[in-house]
Protein backbone atom coordinates (compact mmCIF):
# COMPACT_ATOMS: atom_id res chain seq x y z
CA UNK A 1 0.00 0.00 0.00
CA UNK A 2 2.87 2.11 0.80
CA UNK A 3 4.63 1.30 -2.38
CA UNK A 4 1.39 2.77 -4.53
CA UNK A 5 1.30 6.01 -2.75
CA UNK A 6 4.89 6.47 -3.45
CA UNK A 7 4.24 5.72 -7.18
CA UNK A 8 1.56 7.54 -7.32
CA UNK A 9 3.48 10.67 -5.81
CA UNK A 10 6.15 10.40 -7.95
CA UNK A 11 3.68 10.75 -11.07
CA UNK A 12 1.84 13.53 -9.53
CA UNK A 13 5.59 15.11 -8.75
CA UNK A 14 6.36 14.75 -12.58
CA UNK A 15 2.92 16.11 -13.78
CA UNK A 16 3.09 18.95 -12.20
CA UNK A 17 7.11 19.59 -13.02
CA UNK A 18 6.06 18.95 -16.99
CA UNK A 19 3.27 21.91 -16.41
CA UNK A 20 5.48 23.88 -14.83
CA UNK A 21 8.23 23.85 -17.81
CA UNK A 22 5.31 24.11 -19.88
CA UNK A 23 3.56 27.28 -18.71
CA UNK A 24 7.42 28.56 -18.42
CA UNK A 25 8.19 28.08 -21.68
CA UNK A 26 5.22 30.02 -22.46
CA UNK A 27 5.83 33.09 -20.84
CA UNK A 28 9.71 32.72 -21.61
CA UNK A 29 8.40 32.62 -25.80
CA UNK A 30 5.84 35.63 -24.83
CA UNK A 31 8.59 38.01 -23.41
CA UNK A 32 10.55 37.18 -26.15
CA UNK A 33 7.60 38.49 -28.65
CA UNK A 34 7.43 41.51 -26.79
CA UNK A 35 11.21 42.37 -26.79
CA UNK A 36 11.35 41.09 -30.79
CA UNK A 37 8.38 43.95 -31.23
CA UNK A 38 10.15 46.71 -29.24
CA UNK A 39 13.76 45.74 -31.17
CA UNK A 40 12.40 46.20 -34.23
CA UNK A 41 12.41 49.66 -34.37
CA UNK A 42 15.94 50.05 -32.63
CA UNK A 43 19.12 48.94 -33.51
CA UNK A 44 18.87 45.56 -31.45
CA UNK A 45 19.37 41.58 -32.17
CA UNK A 46 17.85 39.12 -29.78
CA UNK A 47 18.95 35.69 -29.18
CA UNK A 48 18.39 33.91 -26.17
CA UNK A 49 18.58 30.45 -24.65
CA UNK A 50 20.64 28.36 -22.12
CA UNK A 51 21.50 29.55 -18.52
CA UNK A 52 24.72 27.92 -18.92
CA UNK A 53 25.80 30.16 -21.70
CA UNK A 54 24.72 33.16 -19.62
CA UNK A 55 28.21 34.60 -18.06
CA UNK A 56 30.26 34.27 -21.31
CA UNK A 57 27.37 36.16 -23.26
CA UNK A 58 26.96 38.55 -20.30
CA UNK A 59 31.05 39.48 -21.54
CA UNK A 60 30.60 38.89 -25.19
CA UNK A 61 27.62 41.22 -25.56
CA UNK A 62 29.13 44.23 -23.69
CA UNK A 63 32.20 44.02 -25.63
CA UNK A 64 30.73 43.31 -29.28
CA UNK A 65 28.51 47.26 -29.09
CA UNK A 66 32.39 48.83 -27.85
CA UNK A 67 33.95 47.10 -30.88
CA UNK A 68 31.58 46.65 -33.87
CA UNK A 69 31.24 49.15 -36.43
CA UNK A 70 27.53 49.91 -35.85
CA UNK A 71 27.91 49.60 -32.25
CA UNK A 72 25.23 46.95 -32.91
CA UNK A 73 23.42 45.72 -29.41
CA UNK A 74 22.85 42.51 -28.42
CA UNK A 75 20.38 41.05 -26.47
CA UNK A 76 20.56 38.00 -24.81
CA UNK A 77 17.78 35.97 -22.86
CA UNK A 78 18.77 33.40 -20.68
CA UNK A 79 15.36 31.28 -20.46
CA UNK A 80 16.68 27.73 -21.36
CA UNK A 81 17.94 25.52 -24.21
CA UNK A 82 14.50 24.98 -25.15
CA UNK A 83 13.50 28.67 -25.45
CA UNK A 84 16.37 29.22 -28.35
CA UNK A 85 14.62 26.19 -29.97
CA UNK A 86 11.36 27.83 -30.11
CA UNK A 87 12.11 31.24 -30.02
CA UNK A 88 14.49 30.79 -33.29
CA UNK A 89 11.95 28.81 -35.35
CA UNK A 90 9.11 31.52 -34.54
CA UNK A 91 11.81 34.36 -35.68
CA UNK A 92 11.08 35.86 -32.23
CA UNK A 93 15.10 35.26 -31.47
CA UNK A 94 17.55 35.79 -34.64
CA UNK A 95 20.06 33.73 -33.07
CA UNK A 96 19.22 30.88 -29.91
CA UNK A 97 22.40 29.46 -27.89
CA UNK A 98 22.04 25.70 -26.55
CA UNK A 99 24.16 24.03 -23.77
CA UNK A 100 23.48 20.46 -25.95
CA UNK A 101 24.04 19.16 -29.61
CA UNK A 102 21.94 18.76 -31.85
CA UNK A 103 21.42 15.78 -33.98
CA UNK A 104 22.32 15.32 -37.66
CA UNK A 105 18.80 14.70 -38.01
CA UNK A 106 17.24 17.85 -35.80
CA UNK A 107 19.49 20.15 -37.98
CA UNK A 108 18.48 18.80 -41.30
CA UNK A 109 14.77 19.24 -39.95
CA UNK A 110 15.64 23.10 -38.69
CA UNK A 111 16.61 23.48 -42.52
CA UNK A 112 13.83 22.22 -44.31
CA UNK A 113 11.30 24.32 -42.29
CA UNK A 114 12.62 26.62 -41.20
CA UNK A 115 16.13 27.70 -42.42
CA UNK A 116 17.56 27.53 -39.94
CA UNK A 117 21.64 26.13 -38.69
CA UNK A 118 23.25 25.18 -36.20
CA UNK A 119 26.61 26.00 -35.05
CA UNK A 120 29.56 24.85 -32.01
CA UNK A 121 31.45 27.79 -30.58
CA UNK A 122 33.16 26.13 -27.81
CA UNK A 123 33.49 23.52 -25.31
CA UNK A 124 31.96 23.53 -21.74
CA UNK A 125 33.22 21.43 -18.62
CA UNK A 126 30.67 19.97 -16.39
CA UNK A 127 31.77 19.51 -12.68
CA UNK A 128 30.02 17.06 -10.26
CA UNK A 129 29.97 18.61 -6.71
CA UNK A 130 29.37 17.42 -3.09
CA UNK A 131 28.17 19.24 -0.39
CA UNK A 132 28.82 17.68 3.15
CA UNK A 133 26.51 17.97 5.88
CA UNK A 134 27.96 18.84 9.31
CA UNK A 135 27.81 15.48 10.54
CA UNK A 136 30.49 13.98 7.87
CA UNK A 137 34.38 14.81 7.13
CA UNK A 138 36.80 14.36 4.47
CA UNK A 139 39.25 11.39 5.54
CA UNK A 140 43.04 11.52 5.08
CA UNK A 141 42.73 9.74 1.95
CA UNK A 142 41.10 11.70 -0.82
CA UNK A 143 42.83 13.75 -3.45
CA UNK A 144 44.87 17.26 -2.73
CA UNK A 145 46.45 18.73 -5.35
CA UNK A 146 48.35 22.25 -4.48
CA UNK A 147 47.44 24.86 -7.21
CA UNK A 148 49.19 28.40 -6.83
CA UNK A 149 49.12 29.33 -3.04
CA UNK A 150 45.94 27.17 -2.56
CA UNK A 151 45.29 23.57 -1.85
CA UNK A 152 42.15 21.89 -3.38
CA UNK A 153 40.83 18.45 -2.14
CA UNK A 154 38.71 16.10 -4.22
CA UNK A 155 36.57 13.16 -3.61
CA UNK A 156 37.00 10.68 -6.14
CA UNK A 157 34.60 8.04 -7.58
CA UNK A 158 37.16 5.98 -9.21
CA UNK A 159 37.84 4.90 -12.98
CA UNK A 160 35.90 6.51 -15.73
CA UNK A 161 38.27 4.81 -18.61
CA UNK A 162 38.27 4.76 -22.61
CA UNK A 163 38.10 0.81 -23.19
CA UNK A 164 35.95 -1.38 -22.64
CA UNK A 165 38.40 -3.48 -20.48
CA UNK A 166 37.59 -1.22 -17.47
CA UNK A 167 34.43 -0.24 -15.55
CA UNK A 168 33.07 2.67 -15.66
CA UNK A 169 33.15 3.58 -11.38
CA UNK A 170 32.00 7.62 -11.85
CA UNK A 171 29.09 6.66 -14.11
CA UNK A 172 28.11 3.77 -12.62
CA UNK A 173 28.20 5.46 -8.83
CA UNK A 174 26.86 8.49 -9.79
CA UNK A 175 24.00 6.78 -12.01
CA UNK A 176 23.41 5.06 -8.51
CA UNK A 177 22.57 7.65 -6.57
CA UNK A 178 20.06 9.38 -9.10
CA UNK A 179 18.32 6.24 -9.97
CA UNK A 180 18.60 4.65 -6.14
CA UNK A 181 17.27 6.94 -3.43
CA UNK A 182 18.31 5.05 -0.53
CA UNK A 183 22.50 5.43 -1.50
CA UNK A 184 24.32 6.13 1.41
CA UNK A 185 27.40 7.70 1.63
CA UNK A 186 29.64 5.29 2.70
CA UNK A 187 28.08 3.18 -0.56
CA UNK A 188 29.33 5.61 -2.34
CA UNK A 189 32.19 7.25 -1.15
CA UNK A 190 33.52 4.61 1.44
CA UNK A 191 36.70 5.69 3.05
CA UNK A 192 37.13 8.74 2.02
CA UNK A 193 34.49 10.07 4.53
CA UNK A 194 34.16 9.85 8.17
CA UNK A 195 31.60 10.72 10.66
CA UNK A 196 28.19 10.27 11.86
CA UNK A 197 26.07 10.67 9.08
CA UNK A 198 27.74 8.38 6.74
CA UNK A 199 25.40 5.74 6.69
CA UNK A 200 22.76 8.91 5.73
CA UNK A 201 21.34 8.80 2.86
CA UNK A 202 22.41 11.10 -0.19
CA UNK A 203 20.52 13.97 -1.80
CA UNK A 204 20.39 13.83 -5.53
CA UNK A 205 20.02 17.66 -7.25
CA UNK A 206 19.07 17.69 -11.01
CA UNK A 207 17.58 20.52 -13.15
CA UNK A 208 14.47 20.50 -15.32
CA UNK A 209 13.39 18.62 -18.27
CA UNK A 210 14.25 20.41 -21.26
CA UNK A 211 17.40 21.68 -19.96
CA UNK A 212 20.44 21.24 -22.13
CA UNK A 213 22.03 20.77 -18.97
CA UNK A 214 20.18 18.12 -17.83
CA UNK A 215 19.97 16.36 -21.49
CA UNK A 216 23.70 16.08 -21.62
CA UNK A 217 23.93 14.97 -18.07
CA UNK A 218 21.38 12.26 -18.82
CA UNK A 219 22.57 11.01 -22.02
CA UNK A 220 26.27 10.95 -20.71
CA UNK A 221 26.29 10.15 -16.95
CA UNK A 222 22.75 8.62 -15.86
CA UNK A 223 22.01 7.05 -19.83
CA UNK A 224 18.72 7.05 -19.22
CA UNK A 225 15.87 10.75 -18.54
CA UNK A 226 13.14 8.78 -16.39
CA UNK A 227 14.45 8.94 -13.20
CA UNK A 228 13.44 10.53 -9.11
CA UNK A 229 15.90 13.49 -8.12
CA UNK A 230 15.08 15.00 -4.92
CA UNK A 231 15.60 18.72 -5.75
CA UNK A 232 14.61 19.83 -8.95
CA UNK A 233 15.94 23.40 -10.44
CA UNK A 234 15.78 25.38 -13.07
CA UNK A 235 19.18 27.16 -13.45
CA UNK A 236 23.05 27.04 -12.80
CA UNK A 237 22.51 29.55 -10.45
CA UNK A 238 19.94 27.86 -8.53
CA UNK A 239 21.78 24.44 -8.57
CA UNK A 240 24.73 26.37 -6.78
CA UNK A 241 22.68 27.73 -4.00
CA UNK A 242 20.67 24.67 -3.39
CA UNK A 243 24.15 22.53 -3.07
CA UNK A 244 25.67 25.53 -0.64
CA UNK A 245 22.64 25.55 1.43
CA UNK A 246 21.78 21.90 1.73
CA UNK A 247 21.49 21.17 5.45
CA UNK A 248 21.69 16.92 5.03
CA UNK A 249 24.43 17.03 1.96
CA UNK A 250 24.23 16.67 -1.45
CA UNK A 251 25.17 15.91 -4.72
CA UNK A 252 24.56 17.90 -8.06
CA UNK A 253 26.55 19.26 -11.00
CA UNK A 254 27.67 22.71 -12.38
CA UNK A 255 28.87 24.50 -15.99
CA UNK A 256 32.64 25.01 -14.78
CA UNK A 257 31.84 29.04 -14.91
CA UNK A 258 29.72 28.87 -11.76
CA UNK A 259 32.31 26.75 -9.03
CA UNK A 260 35.46 29.22 -8.73
CA UNK A 261 33.92 30.99 -5.78
CA UNK A 262 32.50 27.74 -4.23
CA UNK A 263 36.43 25.95 -4.69
CA UNK A 264 37.96 28.61 -3.11
CA UNK A 265 36.24 28.19 -0.01
CA UNK A 266 35.97 24.57 0.48
CA UNK A 267 36.63 24.72 4.31
CA UNK A 268 32.95 27.08 4.89
CA UNK A 269 31.22 26.03 2.34
CA UNK A 270 31.87 22.37 3.12
CA UNK A 271 31.43 22.09 -1.46
CA UNK A 272 34.04 19.95 -3.10
CA UNK A 273 34.66 18.66 -6.89
CA UNK A 274 34.84 15.46 -7.96
CA UNK A 275 37.49 13.37 -9.74
CA UNK A 276 38.00 9.92 -11.66
CA UNK A 277 40.70 8.31 -12.69
CA UNK A 278 41.46 7.45 -16.18
CA UNK A 279 42.37 4.32 -17.99
CA UNK A 280 45.92 4.41 -16.80
CA UNK A 281 45.11 4.88 -13.07
CA UNK A 282 46.05 8.54 -13.10
CA UNK A 283 43.60 11.06 -11.34
CA UNK A 284 42.23 13.28 -13.62
CA UNK A 285 40.86 16.66 -12.03
CA UNK A 286 38.04 18.94 -13.11
CA UNK A 287 40.23 22.02 -13.36
CA UNK A 288 43.88 23.01 -13.19
CA UNK A 289 46.16 25.98 -12.12
CA UNK A 290 45.72 29.30 -14.75
CA UNK A 291 49.18 29.24 -16.48
CA UNK A 292 48.61 33.17 -16.28
CA UNK A 293 47.17 33.45 -12.62
CA UNK A 294 48.27 30.49 -10.97
CA UNK A 295 46.12 31.39 -7.75
CA UNK A 296 42.70 31.24 -10.22
CA UNK A 297 41.95 27.89 -11.94
CA UNK A 298 41.07 26.94 -15.63
CA UNK A 299 39.39 24.37 -17.54
CA UNK A 300 41.29 20.93 -17.87
CA UNK A 301 41.16 19.58 -21.62
CA UNK A 302 41.98 15.90 -20.35
CA UNK A 303 38.77 15.93 -18.14
CA UNK A 304 35.97 13.82 -20.22
CA UNK A 305 32.99 15.12 -18.54
CA UNK A 306 32.07 17.92 -21.35
CA UNK A 307 29.69 19.26 -23.54
CA UNK A 308 29.87 21.80 -27.12
CA UNK A 309 28.04 25.13 -26.70
CA UNK A 310 26.40 25.33 -29.59
CA UNK A 311 23.97 27.76 -31.35
CA UNK A 312 21.37 27.89 -34.26
CA UNK A 313 20.11 31.13 -36.23
CA UNK A 314 17.71 31.97 -38.53
CA UNK A 315 18.86 33.06 -42.03
CA UNK A 316 15.33 34.07 -43.08
CA UNK A 317 15.15 37.32 -40.39
CA UNK A 318 15.30 40.56 -41.33
CA UNK A 319 18.56 41.70 -39.36
CA UNK A 320 20.81 37.81 -40.57
CA UNK A 321 23.69 40.15 -41.81
CA UNK A 322 23.93 41.59 -38.56
CA UNK A 323 23.47 38.94 -36.22
CA UNK A 324 25.75 36.96 -38.64
CA UNK A 325 28.90 39.22 -38.22
CA UNK A 326 28.24 38.88 -34.40
CA UNK A 327 28.11 34.86 -34.99
CA UNK A 328 31.29 35.45 -37.11
CA UNK A 329 32.66 37.16 -34.14
CA UNK A 330 32.07 34.48 -32.03
CA UNK A 331 33.41 31.62 -34.29
CA UNK A 332 36.86 33.34 -35.06
CA UNK A 333 39.50 31.47 -33.45
CA UNK A 334 42.91 32.74 -32.78
CA UNK A 335 45.79 31.18 -31.03
CA UNK A 336 46.79 34.21 -28.52
CA UNK A 337 43.26 35.60 -28.13
CA UNK A 338 43.02 39.29 -26.73
CA UNK A 339 40.41 41.59 -25.52
CA UNK A 340 39.14 42.20 -29.26
CA UNK A 341 38.36 38.08 -29.84
CA UNK A 342 35.57 36.22 -28.19
CA UNK A 343 38.23 33.49 -27.78
CA UNK A 344 39.45 35.82 -24.60
CA UNK A 345 35.95 35.46 -23.33
CA UNK A 346 35.48 31.64 -23.27
CA UNK A 347 38.62 31.23 -21.33
CA UNK A 348 37.83 34.21 -19.05
CA UNK A 349 34.61 31.95 -18.15
CA UNK A 350 36.34 28.65 -17.74
CA UNK A 351 35.58 27.43 -21.81
CA UNK A 352 37.78 26.11 -24.06
CA UNK A 353 37.64 27.89 -27.55
CA UNK A 354 36.93 25.65 -30.44
CA UNK A 355 39.86 25.64 -33.07
CA UNK A 356 39.84 24.85 -36.57
CA UNK A 357 41.21 21.43 -36.08
CA UNK A 358 39.08 20.63 -33.31
CA UNK A 359 37.33 16.99 -34.87
CA UNK A 360 33.98 17.57 -33.18
CA UNK A 361 33.46 21.30 -33.27
CA UNK A 362 34.60 20.30 -36.99
CA UNK A 363 32.35 17.82 -37.84
CA UNK A 364 29.42 19.67 -35.99
CA UNK A 365 30.29 22.93 -38.52
CA UNK A 366 29.70 21.50 -41.39
CA UNK A 367 30.97 21.91 -45.34
CA UNK A 368 31.57 25.43 -45.80
CA UNK A 369 30.42 24.96 -49.16
CA UNK A 370 27.38 24.01 -48.60
CA UNK A 371 24.45 26.41 -47.26
CA UNK A 372 22.77 24.48 -44.63
CA UNK A 373 26.67 24.72 -42.78
CA UNK A 374 27.27 27.73 -40.67
CA UNK A 375 31.17 27.82 -42.31
CA UNK A 376 29.10 28.83 -45.58
CA UNK A 377 27.57 32.11 -43.48
CA UNK A 378 30.95 32.44 -41.90
CA UNK A 379 33.44 32.99 -44.87
CA UNK A 380 30.54 35.34 -45.98
CA UNK A 381 30.67 37.59 -42.93
CA UNK A 382 34.26 37.14 -41.75
CA UNK A 383 35.00 40.54 -43.35
CA UNK A 384 32.52 42.49 -40.99
CA UNK A 385 34.58 40.65 -38.08
CA UNK A 386 36.06 43.48 -35.74
CA UNK A 387 39.91 43.70 -35.77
Amino acid sequence: MKMTKKKNNNWKVKLLNKKIIALFLSVAIAISIIIWTFSSTISFIIGGGSTSVLPVMNNLTERYVQISKNKTKILYNGLGSASALTGVKDGAYAFGLLSESLSDSEQKKLWNQNKVVRFAFARDYIVLMVHLPKSLELSNTVISKKMGNKTYKFLSLGNFGTDKTKQYELTNKIRSIYTNSSNSWENIFGTQLTGNGINDKITSIGRENGSGTRKFFDKSIIKKSDYYQNITTTSNGQMKSNLLNSDKGSIGYLSFDYIEDIVKNPTSNRTYPICYKDKDGKYVLPFKANPNNPDKITFNSQYKVSRLFTGIINTKVKNFEQSMSFIAWMLDYTEKPTNMNADYYYIKNGCEPLSRTDPEGERYNGDSKSKESILYYYNKYKNAIPK
